[in-house]
């Protein structure tokens, strides 16, 4: 069952989408702050605009299903990304930690911006990023 939510917050709280079956879509911005965490649960879950994960927050969608960010934002946080679709509908900047492996599929349709100072997991092993 598809859900379609003008805004989401979480105000605090951890978020939990029920099944691989329960997608969701946010239409306007969205923010996961402080040390939330909002799992997908296998489920899609979109967002129609941007998209901003604080430090200490994590979007994670290792369950499956698909992360899809249709006019960017920035992730401070943590996403996991592992076993799920990453798209990127927009310029996206990761200057904090992205997890996959290699069952995770990348559909890019534009920039992903990894800052010098980002993590990038890829299958348990952390690529550094160096500024020359």
């Amino acid at each position: 069952m598809a859900l379609s939510l003008a805004s989401l917050q979480t105000n605090g709280h951890d978020f939990e989408l029920a099944s691989a079956t329960s997608d969701l879509t946010i239409e306007n911005a969205f923010a996961l702050s402080g040390s939330e965490t909002l799992s997908t649960q296998g489920a899609d879950l979109i967002f129609e605009s941007s998209a901003d994960i604080s430090p200490g927050s994590t979007l994670d969608a290792s369950g499956g299903g698909k992360l899809e960010f249709q006019q960017g934002g920035t992730d401070n946080g943590t996403i996991n990304a592992r076993n799920a679709t990453f798209k990127i509908g927009s310029a996206y900047a990761v200057p904090g930690t992205l997890k996959t492996n290699g069952s995770t599929t990348w559909d890019l349709g534009t920039l992903i911006l990894i800052s010098p100072e980002a993590r990038l997991e890829l299958g348990g092993t952390v690529w550094c990023w160096i500024r020359y």
